[in-house]
């Protein structure tokens, strides 16, 4: 469940949003697990990975400077590393340094062209500096690249509230199982007060938790809100 959270909510924290996740989880916590597994998965050395763990100190310390030498020590041993670099970059933009952060992605989405989230931390510094259409580019250009991938369905649809709704259908049919797409799906459809089309986006939200509760060990949080919501789309289209 993890794998299938991490980039959703990475990328709409990266686009300023801030998502409820299903789970009650710290969604930092979570995060670094991630990276954790896909710092692995590169088979970084072991003085990377020491670095790269020095850095993510660095970060809870809000020392944004001290994080970007530590990554910059890391990729001294792994210098062809996407989620090095894409920290990097996730740095630079904290520090306002614009190019750096746009030169680091670059060069990551030239090793690794579908690299979701190098994509949209790469949309997200485009739209900071103005460049809308860059953005939107980016997110559709991620979209094609990797069409089962969740996190730039759920950017592009921060971005583009009017055509929210589409962008979240196009996602649910490519997630069908992904409660997090059919909420905010939901919720689109609802602000175009289409009530009826609304409920049958939340239902299955609803169902995937409902079957990850045994699982949890209690009920999940999201359950409650989306029960509260089904009642209340329920309630509205019996007065219509």
């Amino acid at each position: 469940m993890l794998r299938l959270l991490a980039p959703v909510a990475g990328a709409l924290l990266l686009l300023g949003a801030a998502p409820r996740l299903p789970l009650d989880v710290d969604e930092e916590a979570m995060r670094e697990a991630m990276e954790a597994v896909a710092l692995d998965e590169e088979s970084a050395s072991a003085p990377g990975y020491a670095h790269f763990l020095q850095a993510r100190l660095r970060h809870h310390a809000g020392d944004s400077r001290g994080a970007l030498q530590a990554l910059r020590a890391a990729l001294a041993s792994d210098d062809e590393s996407p989620l090095l670099r894409t920290r990097l970059a996730a740095e630079h933009a904290r520090l306002g340094q614009r190019a750096a952060a746009l030169r680091e992605l670059r060069h990551v989405l030239a090793l690794a062209p579908a690299h979701d989230e190098a994509r949209v931390l790469l949309a997200r510094v485009l739209l900071e500096a103005g460049r809308r259409k860059e953005a939107e580019q980016q997110l559709r250009r991620a979209i094609m690249l990797r069409p089962r991938d969740s996190a730039a369905y759920l950017a592009l649809a921060q971005l583009d509230p009017q055509h929210a709704a589409q962008v979240l259908a196009r996602a649910a049919a490519h997630a069908p199982q992904e409660p997090l797409i059919h909420e905010h799906l939901g919720d689109a459809l609802r602000a175009t007060g289409q009530l009826a089309e609304a409920a049958g986006a939340n239902r299955p939200a609803l169902e995937a938790l409902t079957a990850l509760g045994p699982e949890a060990g209690e009920p999940l949080p999201q359950q409650a809100s989306l029960e509260q919501k089904l009642k209340m789309l329920s309630s509205r289209a019996s007065d219509d």
